[in-house]
């Protein structure tokens, strides 16, 4: 019973490990990224939210909500464009 319980605090340990990893790695690289920025963000629920990034002369609206990664809703500079173009019956 020992072992096994030893063995689960190694696995924790190797979680937490793996964790501080990715929290780094995230760090590292939003500050390798220049002229990104969260420009506007609105909340829809207590645990929802939309966000207006600017990344590189880009615009993007990004999706967030708890159990899941960040999610891409649209590339505003394609929208417009589509938009634009159908309008003009493209």
């Amino acid at each position: 019973m020992a072992i096994g319980a030893f063995g689960g605090a190694f696995a924790l340990v190797q979680l937490g490990a793996l964790l501080a990893v990715l929290v780094a790695g995230l760090a590292l690289l939003g500050r390798r990224l220049p002229g990104g920025s969260t420009t506007r963000s609105v909340r829809l629920t207590q645990q929802h939210a939309v966000h207006l990034v600017e990344l590189g002369g880009r615009s993007f609206v990004v999706g967030t909500g708890p159990g899941a990664a960040p999610r891409l809703l649209v590339e505003l500079n394609e929208a417009v464009a589509e938009a634009e173009g159908s309008q003009r019956g493209d």
